[in-house]
């Protein structure tokens, strides 16, 4: 990584760049999918073990380059500016490239007191089961996720609090009856407030936090949509 530190016309831009590479791999063994009986909500009844491996292992390698460069932006002793952004290329049988921002503002209110908000934008990988029931089994793809916040933070004399109120929306990933995983029919959103503080110097903590979660499908499935592309990137 590189850093580095400008001023133009009083503003400070503190930048910083790099790159990371990273390999992964993975060898299962046999596994074991196997009916193995009826049993009963009390869970009283006993039924044969079906251990028996039928379905072969999977074994997969997965390799990422990330990009990323970043500013902090000084305009003065009470306002600062975060930008980012990421560029990261993922190699899992099929290629895969995407970006992703981040934005975050800052107001210094007093030397005690800060308030921020950010935005930004994140990527789960997600792997398919390797079970015969799926067409695309073992294969791997993302799923792009959103989030905002924002809090205030408060530090004096060995004290420190935090009040952080979010916001995230993610993807999520459907089995479906075809016999393949479909993505992007189904959004889950979360929301909450997170509260915390720790009190003098014995540091005695205390926190809070509510959180709630809503999902919804989108009005129109795409299955007949999914079909017509490949199978990799429109599971």
């Amino acid at each position: 990584s590189l850093q580095t530190r400008l001023q133009h016309n009083g503003v400070t831009h503190q930048l910083s760049a790099g790159v990371l590479v990273s390999r992964y791999s993975s060898v299962l063994p046999p596994q074991a999918f196997n009916y193995a009986g009826v049993g009963s909500i009390d869970g009283m009844s006993a039924t044969p073990a079906a251990a028996e491996p039928l379905l072969g292992g999977s074994a997969f390698r997965e390799r990422s380059v990330e990009w990323y460069l970043r500013d902090r932006i000084l305009f003065d002793a009470q306002w600062s500016l975060w930008a980012g952004l990421r560029h990261t290329t993922l190699q899992r049988e099929t290629r895969r490239s995407f970006t992703t921002p981040w934005l975050a503002l800052a107001w210094q209110a007093t030397p005690h007191t800060m308030l921020y908000a950010s935005a930004g934008q994140g990527v789960e990988s997600v792997s398919v089961p390797t079970l015969p029931a799926f067409r695309n089994a073992n294969r791997g793809f993302s799923l792009k996720a959103e989030q905002i916040e924002s809090g205030l933070k408060f530090a004096r004399n060995g004290s420190q609090a935090a009040l952080t109120l979010f916001a995230i929306r993610r993807p999520q990933s459907l089995d479906r009856p075809l016999g393949r995983r479909a993505v992007r029919d189904y959004v889950e959103a979360s929301f909450g407030c997170h509260f915390l503080a720790l009190l003098g110097n014995d540091r005695r903590l205390i926190g809070h936090h509510l959180a709630g979660d809503a999902a919804g499908r989108r009005a129109r499935d795409r299955r007949d949509r999914a079909d017509r592309h490949r199978e990799f990137d429109q599971p």
